[in-house]
């Protein structure tokens, strides 16, 4: 959409208007402020649904929403295919590591296409996020549903500090957060724990963490 033609919905449906603001427009964007991943939902008709709504949907029916990570529309085909034939709902996660490779709005878009032409709901997580800056561009962008910020390698008033300024974007634009303590041994992606440096989380620690 051309930045001169975004101001024409101005004034008509807020949902509808709030997308102009994808779409780099200035008056919209500094009026209604980021968009919301649900007026996509609204406008395209998509299955897109919170990443908390479908976890607590999931908690009440006492069954389990697969999460997968894509980095690619190969691997993001055999993710949709498989979830269509279990009739499952399913969480895609890009991680930081996906990210470098193929570009964050790149892998949004290709979900964002998935999601228009399924009937499986479906939410875009942010995984494993390490770098803060990483995660609150990924909250600014508007895409996901959720983010995970991972600052469990932190002193724990830094990680508990980081962890609040993620929240606190997060949950203004109904996005849901994951955050981490303690450190399972093993490699993923680009979080590597050696033995040595690894730690089960404290319970009273977590609940401290929460608490704040």
């Amino acid at each position: 959409m051309p930045r001169f033609m975004a101001h024409r919905h101005v004034e008509t449906v807020e949902k509808r208007t709030l997308l102009c603001c994808k779409f780099q427009c200035g008056y919209c964007a500094q009026k209604y402020g980021w968009l919301h991943t649900s007026h996509f939902a609204f406008f395209y008709n998509l299955m897109l649904v919170s990443t908390k709504k479908l976890l607590l949907k999931a908690n009440k029916g006492k069954y389990a929403v697969p999460a997968f990570n894509m980095n690619n529309l190969e691997i993001l085909q055999g993710i949709v295919a498989g979830a269509e034939k279990m009739k499952s709902p399913v969480i895609i996660q890009t991680s930081e590591g996906a990210i470098e490779y193929a570009g964050m709005e790149n892998l949004a878009s290709l979900f964002y296409n998935a999601a228009k032409k399924t009937k499986i709901p479906m939410a875009l997580h942010f995984e494993h996020g390490k770098n803060l800056k990483t995660v609150l561009l990924a909250l600014k962008s508007g895409w996901y549903q959720s983010v995970m910020y991972d600052g469990s390698s932190l002193p724990y008033k830094e990680n508990v500090a980081n962890t609040k300024k993620v929240v606190k974007m997060a949950h203004a634009r109904g996005v849901s957060v994951e955050a981490e303590l303690g450190a399972i041994p093993g490699k993923e992606d680009n979080v590597d724990v050696h033995q040595r440096e690894a730690s089960y989380t404290n319970p009273h620690q977590a609940l401290d963490f929460v608490n704040r």
